[in-house]
């Protein structure tokens, strides 16, 4: 396991890999959507982009 426990951790999701470290959306917040769209967007955080280091 990479990473857990993370305080900013919602739903983490989508990650892309650049030279030796992982971005990734550490609060995805899926369970405050409903069909594509916010149930209440003034519930909804900032976004959260986390870089998890992988190698040396």
């Amino acid at each position: 396991m990479l990473e857990q426990n993370h305080p900013a951790h919602n739903e983490p999701t989508l990650g892309v890999v650049v030279e030796n470290s992982l971005y990734y959306v550490a609060n995805s917040q899926w369970g405050s959507f409903e069909k594509g769209a916010p149930k209440q967007i003034d519930q909804l955080s900032t976004p959260t982009i986390l870089n998890l280091p992988l190698g040396p």
